[in-house]
């Protein structure tokens, strides 16, 4: 992979429980290689707000089983609205996994998550996109783009929102945002 290690992400599964001196090491060598950290399926395990507190990655990605249906779930809802609340407070980025559907992509950009996973957006693929599918972008059920659906909030929000995401999706690997 040659030393481009900034484009690195290191991905600790929320339910594994490494031994501090192993987080000591591994935050030590992302400082120094400069590749970055991320606590993945976060609300999944156990102690995870301990470790978050504790640990303070790069990302913290939402596990899909909070991100599922989480316009319907108002529970879900408030608890990841806090989760992406204290991640830009502490100066990381939230990512959520799982996003299947246009209702679900719609709710959580609404609340400022900054990375978004899922197969609404794209299948796995060891390629780099460069910008999001355009049939991702037709709400398939109500035949509208997503600019539309998201016109409540005004246009310029979601043209900000697009190009963060693109320009964001383009820096990460594929496991990542695949």
């Amino acid at each position: 992979y040659g030393t481009d290690w900034e484009r690195f992400v290191v991905e600790i599964t929320e339910s594994a429980e490494l031994p501090e001196e192993e987080w000591r090491i591994l935050r030590k060598r992302s400082e120094t290689q400069r590749f970055k950290l991320a606590i993945d399926d976060y609300g999944t395990g156990y102690a995870n707000t301990t470790n978050l507190l504790k640990h303070m990655p790069n990302y913290v990605k939402i596990d899909r089983l909070l991100i599922s249906d989480i316009n319907e779930d108002d529970k879900k809802q408030h608890f990841v609205k806090s989760m992406i609340d204290f991640a830009h407070a502490n100066g990381f980025m939230a990512l959520a996994e799982g996003v299947e559907t246009a209702a679900e992509l719609k709710v959580v950009v609404q609340m400022g998550i900054d990375l978004l996973q899922g197969y609404y957006l794209g299948r796995p693929t060891f390629d780099i996109l460069q910008e999001i599918d355009t049939d991702v972008l037709i709400e398939e059920r109500e035949g509208r783009t997503i600019p539309e659906i998201f016109a409540e909030n005004g246009e310029e929000y979601f043209r900000t929102k697009e190009t963060e995401l693109i320009d964001t999706l383009s820096e990460f690997p594929p496991s990542i945002i695949s």
